[in-house]
């Protein structure tokens, strides 16, 4: 508090300096003109550097361009209080152990070169010894029917909960589905995004490169293993100040694999942690024998009105594999969740994803928002030869809003699992996570 007190005397005495001296530049008209300028131009400069540095702005590299500072730390704690011998042997040799971990610690930059141009660079920390990039990209902005073309690593336009900020979602971790589609979410490509006038509709669509790049920033093949995909949104209900809204959605994507080269390469395969941080991946279909294409359709919808919200969504995967066969896959998810504060999540219309929650006062001087959730997941990794495992789970959670930028959260989940090598096992998982994001 005392420093934020002696920035503002600061760049108040440099105020009040810059108009003394450009009153004394007018009185003395062609005395010392140069001097008087010069100074009123430095002062003017500190006043400038000194503003930047209260609205967290970082010094532009040009005077056409725009940056700022943006990052994230999670921090989880997993305890296992019980997993049956199933679970022990898909795990490990001790089978699952408690943790502390930081989920993630992200900084980056992002800002605008001119009015048409972006970029966005986000570096990953949470591993020391294995730094990688998450978004990475440019961008051109009001292009003639494209509107914004983003180009390098960013989230591909299916599943709402990977779409969604994990600053804002409203369990820990994703469901089974959404994080067997989208192993790691980002990929390499070029993608469009448009929003109608109104906003009530938006859709994405792009070209992408299957294979994750974020640990060594390069793909080498001479297969592409390309893959194209589109999300349409609407936000068929919008008002009471977006208190009340509703969202529907339909994704897919059609994608090509490689069969041909390296097995272990080809990006045909679907696994999963058990919607907790594990060692091991507990739905696991391993890189899919054969596969030469896998192509994905999903459903999504969101119902908000104040302070209670519900929402899901549905996929399905199909592989190609030769012989002419073709393997399917499925899951689906939903939850329900309640803020006992009276507060609610916005909806980003533009993007068509849960928005940033403000809290209608912080905790200190009052409670801060307090949101309780339950949702159930399945997945189904079984078909034909490929048995991949099942899962299912029932999640309950709990959220503390601190202030718009931090929060608490704590998971309880009770989850089954099938698998062909090791039967059938239950478990049960608690979870939390401290976070903070700017």
């Amino acid at each position: 508090m005392k420093q934020g007190k002696s920035l503002l005397v600061i760049v108040c005495l440099i105020a009040v300096t810059c108009t003394r001296d450009m009153a004394t530049a007018q009185e003395l008209g062609a005395n010392e003109p140069d001097s008087i300028a010069q100074r009123v131009r430095n002062l003017e400069d500190q006043l400038r550097k000194l503003t930047d540095a209260v609205n967290g702005r970082v010094k532009n590299g040009h005077t056409n361009s725009k940056m700022s500072l943006h990052g994230r730390v999670h921090f989880d704690h997993w305890a296992f209080p019980n997993a049956d011998p199933a679970i022990d042997a898909i795990e490990g040799a001790h089978g699952p152990q408690d943790r502390l971990a930081f989920r993630r610690v992200r900084i980056g930059v992002k800002g605008d070169i001119a009015d048409n141009v972006l970029y966005r660079i986000t570096i990953e920390f949470a591993n020391p010894n294995a730094t990688q990039y998450r978004d990475v990209f440019i961008g051109m902005k009001k292009v003639p029917f494209f509107q914004k073309i983003l180009i390098g690593n960013q989230k591909r336009p299916y599943s709402l909960d990977q779409l969604n900020s994990s600053n804002a979602n409203v369990f820990i971790e994703r469901p089974f589905i959404a994080d067997a589609t989208q192993q790691d979410t980002r990929r390499l490509g070029i993608q469009s995004w448009n929003v109608s006038r109104d906003q009530k509709w938006s859709w994405r669509y792009g070209l992408f490169n299957r294979e994750n790049t974020q640990n060594d920033g390069r793909y080498i093949s001479d297969h592409y293993q390309m893959e194209i995909a589109a999300r349409i949104a609407t936000t068929w209900l919008y008002s009471d100040g977006g208190r009340t809204y509703g969202h529907i959605a339909i994704a897919g994507s059609f994608g090509r694999t490689d069969e041909d080269n390296d097995p272990a390469a080809n990006t045909a395969r679907l696994r999963s942690r058990p919607e907790a941080r594990s060692t091991s991946r507990w739905l696991e279909t391993g890189a899919i024998a054969g596969a030469d294409g896998l192509h994905l359709a999903g459903a999504e919808g969101v119902f908000n009105r104040g302070s209670l919200q519900v929402a899901g969504e549905a996929m399905q995967v199909w592989v190609e594999r030769n012989p002419q066969t073709t393997t399917k896959f499925w899951g689906a998810y939903g939850y329900v969740s309640y803020f006992l504060t009276g507060d609610y999540t916005p909806w980003d219309r533009k993007s068509g994803t849960l928005g940033k929650m403000a809290p209608r006062e912080n905790a200190g001087p009052g409670w801060g928002a307090f949101q309780v959730a339950a949702r159930y997941s399945y997945a189904d990794f079984n078909d034909r030869d490929i048995m991949g495992g099942k899962g299912s789970s029932l999640a309950l959670g709990a959220n503390w809003w601190l202030n718009p930028n931090s929060r608490i959260q704590f998971n309880y989940i009770h989850g089954k699992i099938t698998n062909l090598a090791t039967g059938t096992g239950s478990y049960d998982i608690l979870g939390t996570r401290f976070m903070v994001f700017f």
